[in-house]
């Protein structure tokens, strides 16, 4: 393993999931205030697209912030970009179904 990191190191290589996921956990808490209101109630697809509307913009500042992605050619910006909404998305819907079966298991204890 330690060979493949010299690798892309030595080539300018950028680990793109590690970035991903680093940017979708500080993003994750702000977005979360955004959806929390709406998204109980939504199903599946139709919560996943309101996410990523509501989350685009957040996720957007928060990768021009960082200093090595600013080095990244435009392609591997949009594909970083598209990573971590993913990530916040996958965050985001489990967060969701922890509360709502949470919810559930309360209502049935009490």
């Amino acid at each position: 393993m330690h060979i493949l990191q010299a690798i892309q190191r030595l080539f300018g290589m950028h680990n793109f999931h590690r970035t991903a996921q680093l940017t979708a956990d500080r993003c994750a808490g702000h977005i979360w205030e955004r959806i929390q209101d709406r998204i109980m109630a939504m199903e599946l697809n139709e919560a996943r697209g309101y996410i990523r509307s509501r989350a685009t913009l957040v996720v957007v500042q928060k990768l021009s912030e960082d200093t090595s992605v600013r080095l990244l050619s435009e392609r591997q910006q949009q594909q970083l970009k598209e990573m971590t909404l993913q990530e916040v998305i996958d965050k985001a819907l489990l967060q969701r179904d922890a509360i709502g079966i949470e919810a559930v298991v309360v209502r049935r204890a009490a």
